[in-house]
């Protein structure tokens, strides 16, 4: 094998180190993301939003009108997170926001398995008119 040879044969398999070296932290990197997307949302917007929320006078309409002014990667978390709550108010809220916003995957979904899946059946109806697109 002649001196270019071997050089081009190293430059490609210095070249393939380098790629596979790009894949290996690339694919870290869409791994955290996806574990940080399925871990549950915490946090002070979160906090925010349930302060709105008391016991003794829940304010739905200030919670709803916070959500929505919120980033969307947060607020169609904080939906989700409502949601996985089992208190009525909680839920009540979610479905408010997810009726604007019932475009987006998550807010979707959330709709979809409170139809589905919750046991008040006052909270079943608001969910699938919110999810058809009907008035509350």
């Amino acid at each position: 094998m002649t001196l270019r040879g071997r050089i081009l044969l190293l430059s490609f398999f210095a070249a393939c180190a380098l790629a596979a070296y790009g894949v290996y932290w690339w694919h870290e990197t869409v791994l955290d993301d996806l574990v940080l997307e399925e871990s549950p949302y915490a946090g002070a917007l979160l906090d925010e939003v349930v302060a709105y929320l008391k016991p003794d006078a829940p304010d739905r309409a200030g919670a709803e009108k916070r959500l929505l002014e919120m980033p969307e990667w947060d607020r169609d978390r904080i939906i989700a997170a409502l949601a996985a709550y089992p208190d009525k108010e909680r839920h009540l809220v979610a479905i408010g926001a997810a009726r604007k916003v019932r475009d987006r995957p998550i807010p979707r979904a959330v709709l979809a398995r409170l139809a589905v899946e919750d046991p008040d059946p006052k909270i079943k109806e608001a969910a699938k008119k919110a999810l058809n697109g009907d008035p509350p």
